[in-house]
């Protein structure tokens, strides 16, 4: 019975977020593995080969921590740590830190490779953006 009660409530902190991308961007939905996958660098480039932008805050933005904990699974450290990596041997570049969701929207509404993440969708949204939740 507890498994059944604790269960869903995991399962809807990922549904909290929102992810972002460009209107040109052909992505309609992304699992949470692949979310990871992203975030964390073991997904580097969109299915037509282009290359992924990921897009975060700055660490001390309190839903950068929320996100990384509770959709990645890990401390903000450790995606620093695997970025650092990524970076040094060449593969990818680390993600675009910004300071706000509004600097995040405008970030992406410009970018159509850029993917990030929001809280809850915003009143008025560029009409170059695409909000879609996280599926588990």
């Amino acid at each position: 019975l507890v498994l059944i009660i604790v269960l869903p409530l995991f399962m809807q902190e990922a549904s909290a977020y929102q992810l972002v991308v460009n209107k040109k961007n052909p992505v309609q939905n992304l699992t949470l593995r692949q979310v990871k996958d992203i975030y964390l660098g073991d997904k580097l480039r969109w299915d037509d080969n282009l290359s992924i932008h990921v897009v975060d805050y700055s660490s001390n933005f309190s839903l950068r921590k929320i996100f990384t904990e509770e959709v990645l699974g890990v401390t903000i450290s450790r995606v620093y740590k695997t970025w650092i990596r990524i970076s040094l041997a060449g593969n990818s570049t680390p993600p675009k830190i910004l300071k706000s969701e509004e600097e995040m929207l405008e970030f992406i509404s410009i970018d159509p490779l850029a993917i990030g993440y929001i809280e809850k969708k915003p009143e008025s949204i560029s009409k170059n953006i695409k909000i879609f939740n996280i599926e588990n």
